[in-house]
This record gives structure tokens, C-alpha cells and sequence, in this order.
């Protein structure tokens, strides 16, 4: 019984930690041309975060992406 407890108990923590996302919306300058050497890309980008907002695994928005 006590370990039937405790794996309910650890799926359900799993289920809450692993049940949202993170949407963010970033504005970048456009570079046309040559990409300067002090741009980087990837999760350490410069640009400005516009819009962002925790998404749960119940919600619509989770399953279709937008």
C-alpha cells in the first residue's frame, strides 16, 4: 500500500511539473546582408521578449500551438 502511495504521489508531481509550456514572442532587428559577429542566436538571443505566457496541458492553446 505505502508504495502504491508513493508512485501516485511521484506521477503526480511528473504530471504537474511536465504539464505546461512556456510561449514567448521575441522582435529582432532585421539584418539584411552580412550577420554581424555580436549576433548570436539560439536560447541566449538579444531580442526583445514582446509576449510571454505559461500555457497548461488542459488548455486549447496547448494542443493546437497557437
Amino acid at each position: 500500500m505505502k508504495k502504491t502511495v508513493s508512485m501516485l504521489c511521484l506521477a503526480s508531481l511528473a504530471a504537474i511539473l511536465g504539464g505546461c509550456v512556456t510561449r514567448t514572442v521575441t522582435v529582432e532587428p532585421q539584418h539584411r546582408g552580412a550577420i554581424p559577429k555580436d549576433k548570436s542566436y539560439g536560447s541566449d538571443s538579444q531580442g526583445k521578449v514582446v509576449d510571454k505566457k505559461i500555457v497548461w496541458i488542459w488548455q486549447d492553446e496547448y494542443r493546437t500551438g497557437k
